[in-house]
């Protein structure tokens, strides 16, 4: 299992850059500049300090639902959106089995699963700050395989290097070339703003679960889209190594999985993660799956919880 190497650097944009491409508002800039952004996962968000006059796609409320999904939080707070019958099922007794076992010593634990043809699925502490680790890279490399200006520049080498094997040299090659103020506007743009305002000065900026599950909806649109670049991505996404949600789902029927996994050790940064994010094709429709946690790099600690969240999404599927 890969490890990143030794503490990810982070790059402070000049104030007259800020001020030209995300024309942030006098007040909220001087309080990003003057308070620097650990990355630490209970971080206090910076909601408060919103750039202004870039457009938020709003993605918090999954696709419309026609059906009998209800929305309920159980008492091991998980917020449910499926019959209310899903709740006294094994599928959803086991989710809630493996996040007991997970956070039993003290681990935090962020979850989301939403059906993207149904708007079903489950949230847990899914707000909360976390440091991303490499699950961040795919995001940057969305970005520049969107952009009309940098697709058609940019090394693919260095894109699949980054996203296969996540390389934190490729990412840093990336880095070096297209910075971050173009990334924080993309993130905000596609629904993840306090992620986007804590890009402006990090390459491995904090995000919450719910945060991330936005950036995969995004992926997923453009994954399955026909745009340049986009066919490139998904063969990028759909092979990557060091994935659990990859790992034990391609293997199950065998099913298309898009996913990228990030993880670094305690150490004295205290900023420790196992996480992994991406899409599912089941057979019971698509859907995005977004686990992060404080655990130190280890990656089979999340194989249970992804195995129960997919059959959870199985079982409440209409």
């Amino acid at each position: 299992m890969r490890r990143p190497r030794g503490a990810h650097r982070t790059t402070r944009t000049s104030a007259a850059v800020l001020l030209g491409v995300l024309v942030v508002t006098a007040a909220a800039l001087v309080l990003l500049l003057s308070t620097p952004r650990a990355l630490l996962p209970d971080d206090e968000k910076a909601s408060d300090s919103a750039i202004a006059g870039t457009e938020v796609l709003d993605r918090s409320i999954a696709p419309e639902r026609n059906d009998s999904a209800v929305t309920t939080t159980s008492e091991s707070g998980v917020t449910v959106t499926a019959d209310e019958s899903f709740l006294e099922t094994d599928a959803f007794l086991l989710v809630n089995e493996e996040i007991a076992s997970l956070t039993q010593d003290g681990t935090e634990l962020g979850v989301v699963l939403l059906d993207l043809e149904t708007g079903r699925g489950l949230t847990y502490d899914a707000d909360t700050w976390r440091y991303p680790a490499s699950c961040i890279k795919a995001a940057y490399c969305t970005m520049l395989l969107e952009d009309e200006d940098t697709r058609g520049e940019v090394s693919r080498e260095l894109i699949e290097e980054c996203l296969v094997d996540s390389s934190n040299d490729a990412y840093d090659a990336l880095f070096t070339v297209y910075g971050l103020t173009a990334f924080s506007s993309w993130l905000i743009e596609h629904g993840a703003p306090e992620a986007g305002a804590n890009a402006l000065d990090h390459q491995y900026p904090s995000i919450s679960a719910q945060e991330l599950a936005v950036v995969w909806q995004e992926i997923w649109r453009f994954g399955t889209s026909g745009e340049p670049g986009a066919l490139e991505l998904t063969d990028y996404l759909g092979r990557t190594n060091y994935s659990p949600l990859g790992d034990l789902l391609r293997e199950d029927g065998p099913r298309e999985v898009w996913s990228k996994a990030g993880w670094y050790p305690q150490d004295e940064y205290d900023i420790s993660a196992t996480n992994d994010a991406g899409v599912v094709f089941s057979a019971s429709g698509p859907y995005v799956l977004v686990v992060m946690t404080t655990i130190s790099a280890d990656l089979d600690a999340l194989t249970p919880l992804i195995g129960a969240l997919d059959a959870a999404h199985t079982e409440m599927s209409p």
